[in-house]
């Protein structure tokens, strides 16, 4: 494969300055025909004629490669310039990401089993207003570290059936979330799900509930100009008792567009480099909340 990319490089080189070396030559030939015919049509001396094709010969070489260089060597000087400057500005990125990420991780402080159901004191709604391929070129976009998709299928993470133990036939999964609204009435809306055998139902909603769940889970987003200039973002995942106000755990995430530094930067927080490491988990905020607030195993 080497050997291919050198031989590659060789043939792109040799047709690039194949022209100039045309030109030269064609230059140095209709150079000479003119100065032989028109010295003889003048009947100037050989000597003179001699002289006046040594100099355009000299003025052919010299000047049609620097007709060619130059502009090259600019464009060179160019890309030169444009790549110590995405470098820096990777080097810098990751600094900062570097040192937001002493940090992150998670602290569970206490767990409870058998939990029925949770509530999301804020959803994010990245959809309701403007448009996703907008908002991810945004340095300052408030939801950024927090990596899954929002909406209804955050809600619908919740709901998701879990194999308990690998046992064939038990599920691990909560019956029900209560979602409270951003509306002054802070009405909550109670999303369940009928099973079917085949595939998952759709959600049923139910507005304020007799008995709201007890355990919550909420975020703050890290929104600081000085990360943002990195595009570096950050979120704080927390769980709390909402009966004695106890916070039962917290995570911290952070999160780096991968793009910056990068020749091409559209969509910069599609491809994230996050701390805690998500590798392949799509949904590492409803596993973390598992984690704490364990659900019912219930048989199907």
């Amino acid at each position: 494969m080497k050997t291919f990319y050198r031989e590659f490089a060789t043939l792109m080189n040799f047709l690039y300055w194949l022209p100039m070396f045309i030109s030269v030559a064609v230059a140095i030939a209709l150079s000479t025909v003119v100065i032989w015919w028109g010295g003889n049509y003048f009947k100037i001396k050989k000597i003179y004629k001699i002289i006046a094709n040594i100099i355009a010969v000299a003025l052919a070489i010299f000047i049609i490669p620097l007709h060619w260089t130059v502009p090259v060597k600019k464009e060179e000087q160019k890309a030169i310039a444009e790549y110590n400057e995405r470098k820096e500005k990777y080097e810098a990125a990751k600094a900062v990401f570097d040192e937001q990420c002493k940090k992150a991780g998670e602290k569970i402080y206490r767990t409870v089993d058998n939990v029925d159901g949770i509530m999301l004191l804020k959803v994010w709604w990245e959809n309701d207003t403007e448009d996703f391929t907008i908002l991810s070129n945004e340095p300052m976009w408030e939801y950024a570290a927090l990596t899954q998709i929002g909406g209804k299928n955050y809600i619908d993470n919740f709901l998701d059936n879990l194999q308990s133990n690998g046992i064939h036939g038990n599920v691990w999964k909560y019956q029900y979330v209560d979602v409270k609204t951003k509306n002054d009435n802070q009405i909550i809306k109670r999303f369940t799900r009928k099973e079917d055998k085949q595939k998952n139902g759709e959600l049923n909603i139910e507005e304020n509930p007799v008995n709201p769940a007890r355990y919550a889970v909420t975020y703050e987003t890290d929104v600081d100009p000085e990360l943002r200039k990195h595009w570096v973002a950050g979120v704080t995942i927390k769980i709390i008792d909402q009966k004695t106000n106890e916070l039962l755990a917290e995570k911290i995430v952070y999160s780096r567009a991968l793009s910056i530094g990068k020749r091409k930067q559209g969509g910069a927080w599609r491809r994230t480099e996050t701390c805690p490491d998500y590798k392949e988990i799509d949904e590492p905020i409803s596993i973390f909340v598992r984690t704490v607030l364990k659900p019912q195993i219930l048989e199907y």
